[in-house]
């Protein structure tokens, strides 16, 4: 008769041979980040790419209301493009939703895009 392999041996190989299989992937990655090197490394603003808030008119509201909210929308739009330098992007407008009641189905849909981006956008960044 063939000896047998204990289960408590047969589980303590297994195991081990997943995470030898795991430090070798965690080695490729490793390899592929120093060969490729870091793509998109985020740098903070410079001071002379900050522009002074009140340079441009609020897009979408009226000159009472673009007053009082001036500070608040250009404070918001600083924060975002201090956030997304990096990337290449820029703010071009600000759009106020419209006026209509919007259905929760579109409400819901604008949520769900706007979560998705941001959780995409943090496993890009790796936090």
């Amino acid at each position: 008769m063939e000896q047998q392999i204990s289960p408590a041996v047969m589980a303590l190989i297994n195991v081990t041979l997943v995470f030898v299989v795991l430090f070798f992937i965690a080695l490729l990655i490793q390899l592929i980040y120093v060969l490729v090197g870091r793509q998109g490394t985020g740098r903070a603003a410079s001071p002379q790419e900050v522009k002074p808030a009140g340079s441009q008119p609020v897009a979408g509201t009226s000159e009472a209301a673009g007053r009082s909210e001036a500070p608040k929308v250009a404070a918001v739009c600083a924060a975002i493009a201090a956030y997304m330098n990096s990337r290449g992007f820029r703010i071009v407008g600000i759009r106020r939703p419209s006026s209509q009641a919007q259905s929760l189905w579109l409400q819901a849909a604008r949520l769900e895009n706007v979560t998705a981006t941001i959780t995409r956008s943090k496993l890009d960044n790796g936090r």
